[in-house]
């Protein structure tokens, strides 16, 4: 779960006029190419670029409250590391937590 499926960042934001495309620095190929431009796209084309860095300082975070946790003073509160394991695992970067499953076993009925 935790392998990343996709190419590796930094990505970055290239062309003109009603033309963008976006590349990444380790592939010579377009990844994206938004040719009809909307007043949002120019926008949307920088967050898209921008999300490997963003995934990277979520995961420096959490390796930081790993490590204050370890050591019994949590950085973050339970909410807002619930919130930062959220988007990690929705990226693909952390695996989702595995369900518990409740046996209930009585001696009703025997």
């Amino acid at each position: 779960m935790n392998e990343i499926k996709h190419t590796p960042g930094p990505y970055h934001v290239s062309g003109t006029g009603r033309h963008l495309h976006i590349g990444s620095q380790h592939s010579p190929m377009v990844l994206a190419s938004l040719n009809e431009v909307h007043v949002d796209t120019p926008g949307n084309a920088l967050l898209f670029a921008a999300s490997f860095d963003m995934v990277l300082a979520l995961e420096m975070i959490a390796a930081e409250d790993d490590a204050a946790r370890h050591n019994g003073t949590p950085l973050l509160t339970s909410g807002v590391r619930m919130t930062l394991d959220a988007a990690l695992i929705k990226a693909g970067r952390k695996e989702a937590p595995k369900r518990v499953q409740h046996l209930r076993i009585t001696g009703e009925g025997l």
